[in-house]
Formats: C-alpha cells, structure tokens, sequence
C-alpha cells in the first residue's frame, strides 16, 4: 500500500508533498512517518517537528499510481503558490535544483566544484575506478558493447567527425603511450574475419593503385611500386597527394 501525504508547517503555512510506502504493520493514518525532504528537513529542524501537522490525501495499491498522484498534487498545490518544500516534480525523482533560486543553484555549483577538486576525492574516485577495471567481467563486457556500437554506422560516422581537425600534443601521444604500455586493451586478442582484412587493405593508403607518370607503370600498391624502384613508401604518398612533386624523379599519381 502507498499514500499521498501533505506536511504542513504550522507556523508559516508552508507544506510539502511526499508519497510513502505505507509498512505492513501500520496503516497510512498511523504511519508516524513525517517526510524527508531537504528543505522540510531545516525547517523542521529550525521550527521543531511538533508545529507541523501532516494529512493524507489519497491511498493506493500501485507504486505507478502513486508516482502519478503524487505529481499531480505537487502540480495543483504549487497551482495556488503551495508545495514550497518541494524542490522536484514528485513520482521518480527528477531534477532537484529546477526551483532552486539562482542563489542556491550557484551554491552548489562551487560545493561540487570544491569537493570534485579536493586531492583526497581524487585519489578515493581513482582508486575505484580502478578497482572496477580489474575486474575481468567488466572488460569483456565493455569489449563486447564497444564491439557492438562500432558495427553500427551512426556510430562509427560520428567517431569519424570527433576526430577531423583533432590535434594531439606530443606531451599527450607520450602520456597516452605510457598509460597503455603493458595494459590489456579492448582489441587485444580480438581476431579479424577475412572480409574485415580485405576491407583494411582496400581501405589503406599505401594499397591503392598508383602510376608511375614517366614509366608509364601502374602498380597494385604503394609498396609494389616502392619495392620495385627501391623508393620511400611514405615519399610516394605525398607525391600521390601533392605535398612533393617528384619522388626518385618521377610524378606519381593514384590510378581512379
């Protein structure tokens, strides 16, 4: 069983909205249970419990229900200026600053950025993160849903527009180098289907067809060409892409 109750304070008149599960030993009028909320609570404890009154406005079997009826009474209450204990909209939760003043929202902004930037926090969050990810379950679990999520196209387009103009440090390449060296990633052990091979290779730089402008010679790839005149693979790529003109004396220039 679940009921809607209404606390009052006596003294100025303001209420708050709660819903309860009523215990299986008490019914909700016995129920001495006199809600929880932030701002009920320092009023309660300002004024002192005892000048507050508490009514019960509807009585049902169903947690859906009472979510409902819950967020329909915060509404009508707040409707006639009522309901100023409350700070969420009732039922699941919800967001518990949306009324909060500007004042109170800023407030808690700074806590939170004092507490997020104290070293003791840190360390306390790192070490469970940490804890998390030594346990194998996890990683394969998070192996499997990264595996997932890239077989499907939006997905894979929208990593692609992440990084386009994306500029790494060389501060940051040592640093990434390092945190992975002698860890386990995702893709380790992750074996490659023959389809997904071919695609790589077509998809690669130095695999598609070039010609040799002065020879007249079209090559499979990059490195055949680089092979067979004994040339730079990397100097050919540019050549291809117009970052050098001539490579071992020769214009180079992909076969389309």
């Amino acid at each position: 069983m679940f009921y809607i109750y209404c606390i009052t304070n006596n003294i100025n008149g303001k209420n708050y909205i709660g819903q309860r599960k009523c215990p299986a030993n008490k019914t909700p009028e016995t129920d001495k249970y006199m809600g929880s909320g932030v701002y009920l609570k320092r009023s309660k404890e300002k004024y002192g419990i005892e000048n507050f009154s508490k009514e019960i406005l509807a009585i049902t079997e169903k947690q859906e229900n009472a979510d409902v009826l819950e967020k329909v009474f915060i509404k009508l209450y707040r409707a006639n200026g009522k309901a100023e204990y409350n700070i969420a909209d009732g039922g699941d939760g919800g967001n518990t600053l949306f009324y909060a003043s500007n004042e109170v929202k800023d407030l808690h902004k700074r806590k939170i950025k004092a507490t997020m930037s104290s070293d003791e926090v840190k360390n306390k969050i790192s070490l469970s993160v940490k804890k998390v990810f030594e346990n194998p379950d996890v990683i394969e679990k998070l192996r499997k849903s990264h595996k997932e999520a890239m077989n499907r196209p939006e997905v894979r387009e929208r990593c692609r527009r992440s990084h386009i103009g994306q500029k790494i440090s060389d501060d940051t390449k040592i640093k990434l180098s390092n945190a992975l060296k002698g860890k386990n990633t995702w893709s380790k052990g992750c074996k490659l289907s023959e389809e997904t091979k071919e695609k790589i290779r077509l998809n690669s730089t130095t695999a598609k067809k070039v010609l040799c402008v002065e020879l007249g010679l079209v090559f499979n790839s990059i490195k055949q060409g680089a092979e067979k005149l004994n040339l730079d693979v990397g100097s050919i790529v540019k050549c291809c892409k117009g970052r050098i003109k001539t490579t071992g004396g020769y214009h180079w220039e992909y076969v389309k």
